[in-house]
């Protein structure tokens, strides 16, 4: 219990409360007028109620994506991660699914932001901590937005070979390879799709990824009667 009270009062200290007032201020919010309280209203009074509860801070952080006002959720999401990595709960279920939460929201607003390095970021700290298919599954759509094919290579194959019998993989590392520039690469491709159709049981998934092979082989032959 006495622990219990040292957090929530270093939580509650004048830093904190300090910026949660100065966020509030600024969005409008803790301002006295007569309309009825909105729901973002009724997080501000509930977070004022209970500061050391990291989920508050993910709905608040939530709420403002929503209005898209990015800055706001940013600041709200920061304030609860830091709240968080001051006091994990102390449950292993519900702590892994606030550390999920965390993330997904983090790299949700830093794209929504444009702020892709930040996005990156994120990524890469969660796959140091603990291999997660879906935070290299973003890592490597991230790596071909900003025109990294190297990066997003590296992350498309090793998803391949962490899950060899995913056909997702096959899939999605042939059409890296076929929408590339380079030709040596895109010559990478057939294989996997090759590949794919022996996993693939949908018919006209199947008949797609035929049609595109015979596209490849027809453009490979005009190249070569060209030359």
């Amino acid at each position: 219990m006495a622990s219990h009270v040292s957090l929530r009062r270093l939580l509650m200290s004048s830093r904190i409360q300090g910026f949660l007032l100065l966020i509030a201020l600024s969005s409008g919010c803790g301002v006295s007028n007569r309309h009825q309280p909105t729901a973002l209203d009724e997080l501000h009074t509930r977070l004022e109620q209970d500061a050391a509860n990291t989920a508050l801070y993910l709905e608040l952080a939530s709420a403002y994506l929503q209005r898209q006002e990015y800055l706001r959720a940013k600041q709200y999401h920061a304030l609860g991660e830091r709240v968080y990595q001051m006091a994990p709960p102390a449950g292993a279920e519900l702590n892994k699914t606030l550390s999920e939460r965390l993330f997904k929201q983090g790299v949700v607003i830093a794209i929504r932001s444009q702020q892709y390095s930040d996005a990156i970021a994120r990524c890469e700290s969660r796959l140091r901590d603990h291999d997660d298919r879906l935070a290299r599954e973003l890592l490597a759509t991230l790596y071909s937005a900003i025109g990294d094919r190297a990066s997003a290579e590296r992350q498309h194959r090793l998803l391949l070979q962490q899950n060899p019998q995913d056909k997702r993989y096959v899939l999605e590392l042939a059409r890296f390879y076929d929408l590339g520039d380079d030709p040596r690469k895109r010559e990478l491709a057939a294989p996997l799709y090759l590949r794919y159709l022996t996993m693939e049981t949908d018919a006209e998934a199947v008949a797609a990824i035929r049609a595109r092979l015979l596209e490849q082989e027809l453009a490979l032959s005009t190249t070569r009667e060209v030359q």
